[in-house]
């Protein structure tokens, strides 16, 4: 039985989702369940785990909707709206970091750009676009979750 590229990086989506969704909603968790060891003198409530339920609802849709999207052909739009995403994770990443909205938006980029580096490649088109959604996405979710942390 053999897969072609297209089936295993349509498995890999979902694999990218569920991951980002683990880190998505693991930070906020953690946060919650050790306020108390942090001399938080406000303690969580139910709007923290409802913040948490909605920021799994967006990823589960994010990364829903990317692989629906990319079960169809893949296109060379598909490096540009990667590098939207990334620019959009990029730009919201000093102010709403806490959202966990650029590490979802940054994870989508990059691995949008990462599907079309090498179907652009393979098609003879330029793959700069691809790259920097890739580069922009990554560092814009590291830099998320780097923040969350530092402010935990």
């Amino acid at each position: 039985m053999s897969y072609s590229l297209d089936t295993e990086s349509r498995d890999r989506t979902g694999l990218v989702g569920v991951l980002t969704l683990l880190v998505a909603v693991g930070l906020p968790v953690a946060a919650i369940l050790t306020a108390g060891l942090r001399d938080v003198t406000v303690e969580p409530g139910l709007i923290d785990w409802i913040f948490v339920g909605g920021v799994a609802v967006v990823t589960v849709l994010t990364f829903g909707a990317l692989t629906v999207w990319l079960n169809r052909k893949p296109t060379a739009r598909t490096g540009g709206v990667g590098l939207a995403f990334s620019v959009l994770a990029t730009l919201a990443v000093p102010l709403t970091f806490w959202t966990m909205v650029p590490l979802i938006l940054g994870t989508a980029g990059a691995w949008l750009g990462y599907r079309a580096v090498s179907h652009n490649r393979a098609a003879g088109r330029s793959t700069k676009a691809a790259t920097t959604a890739v580069v922009l996405g990554a560092l814009a979710a590291l830099t998320s979750v780097a923040m969350y942390i530092a402010t935990s």
